[in-house]
């Protein structure tokens, strides 16, 4: 697309002419006579609407989606959509689709790009200023940024079409989580709102954040007043607490905490590959959890409690290979898969066939026979016999990896070079036999 972008280059140096809009006749005529009070009134500016000396064009992309600003009739955003047509279809052998590119009025009718509404403040909507020149006072409609808005309507109706909302528009349970447990349904839905929030950190509609956060908040304890058969909302948030607090071990391991709906004033860069927030919210709707643990325990290996993440004894292949294609059967699997909780230097070792503990399949056993108090001692027991033990007496479980890739390799090896090789083969005797030739 960089030669899209270079010829939109020269054709916004080829559009863009004066270097200031003319002043509205009627703007002048009421002015002169000061009537500025009628002017307000009658939502009359004192720019030219269409001026055609004065023309302006804004390009901005991203990937394949782009958006055109352009000061000037409609006459020239239809030419210059039929002149990008062309360019696409004879240059880049693409075709532009005239259904999703769309000519809009800034201060009538949005446009939507990359997940946002924008669109320009309507002349009667623009707020007062005073200004004061010499003996008078003067009250002056202000210029407005442009507006990067949320889209509302469009979220809630994403929620509704996976079953967060009703036809109403009104929060219900989100039947496919009350499978989960406590901690993962408060903390996935709080995802959910955290994510979009911290993507439309620069709208300036960021207050209608609240609708958002009001649906998936009461959805989520409709959800848990589902799971735990508590029948209304009321005692989910007596027995929870105002922000769904989800506490275990005396920790709160989940939480849906009260936020601000203020306007912004740091903008959150994304560094997701999906920058549109309703494809984030899309994936995040479709999302299941691969495990049933939670991250606050300590190594198995060690007890480092630092950095701690989960290592799957059964891989995820193995485990999808065999089961039938139902949802809840799928997500069941692989959530009660085998999986221990490692900290970060145990699991490279893993990865990279440097532990010679313990077997891996034998850890969880042994934390559920003598408790999570005497772990740390039983595994460096365990790791002192494995060490010195001589190689004769090896337990049967213990298994190197190292060594058996190793020999795999030899042995890979070893039958390329006693194997008959197809290149060996005289082709006229292959003939002779029957065989047919491949490619």
């Amino acid at each position: 697309m960089n030669q899209f972008d270079a010829w939109m280059e020269d054709r916004m140096s080829e559009f863009n002419i004066g270097k200031r809009r003319g002043t509205d006749p009627r703007w002048r005529r009421l002015t002169n006579r000061g009537m500025i009070k009628e002017a307000h009134a009658q939502n009359i500016s004192s720019g030219l609407a269409k001026d055609p000396r004065f023309k302006r064009m804004r390009y901005v992309r991203y990937a394949d989606d782009f958006l055109i600003g352009i000061i000037g009739s409609r006459e020239d955003c239809v030419n210059i959509r039929n002149d990008i047509a062309t360019f696409l279809k004879d240059q880049l052998k693409l075709e532009l689709s005239m259904e999703k590119t769309k000519i809009t009025h800034s201060t009538t009718e949005a446009a939507m790009f990359l997940g946002s509404n924008i669109s320009l403040t309507p002349q009667k909507r623009k707020p007062f200023r005073k200004v004061i020149r010499g003996d008078q006072t003067y009250l002056m409609k202000s210029n407005t940024m442009v507006q990067l808005q949320i889209p509302i309507g469009r979220i809630v109706d994403r929620l509704e079409k996976k079953g967060i909302v009703r036809h109403n528009r009104q929060p219900t349970r989100w039947g496919k989580m009350t499978l989960l447990n406590d901690s993962q349904i408060v903390n996935h839905m709080f995802t959910m709102y955290r994510g979009l929030a911290n993507y439309y950190s620069f709208a300036s509609n960021f207050n209608a954040m609240s609708r958002i956060y009001y649906i998936l908040k009461y959805s989520c304890a409709l959800t848990l007043a589902n799971k735990h058969k508590l029948g209304t909302m009321k005692k989910v948030f007596k027995k929870y607490g105002k922000d769904l607090n989800i506490i275990k071990d005396e920790k709160v391991v989940a939480s849906f905490p009260k936020v601000s709906f203020a306007n912004q004033t740091k903008f959150n860069a994304t560094l997701r590959e999906h920058i549109s927030p309703l494809v984030r919210l899309e994936r995040l709707a479709n999302a299941f959890f691969r495990t049933s643990e939670r991250l606050n325990s300590a190594c198995m290996i060690c007890s480092s409690t630092e950095r701690v993440e989960m290592h799957h004894v059964k891989h995820i292949r193995q485990v999808t290979e065999k089961i039938i294609q139902d949802y809840w059967t799928r997500v069941m699997a692989l959530m009660n898969r085998k999986q221990i909780a490692v900290c970060r230097d145990c699991h490279i070792k893993i990865h990279n066939g440097e532990y010679n503990g313990v077997a891996l399949n034998k850890i969880q056993e042994l934390q559920e026979k003598k408790g999570k108090t005497n772990l740390k001692a039983t595994m460096t027991k365990e790791i002192s016999l494995h060490v010195d033990r001589p190689a004769s007496q090896e337990p049967a479980e213990k298994f190197d990896w190292v060594s058996h890739e190793q020999r795999r390799r030899e042995n890979m090896k070893e039958y390329i070079n006693s194997a008959i090789s197809d290149f060996d083969i005289d082709p006229t005797a292959a003939r002779s036999k029957g065989g047919g030739s491949g490619a």
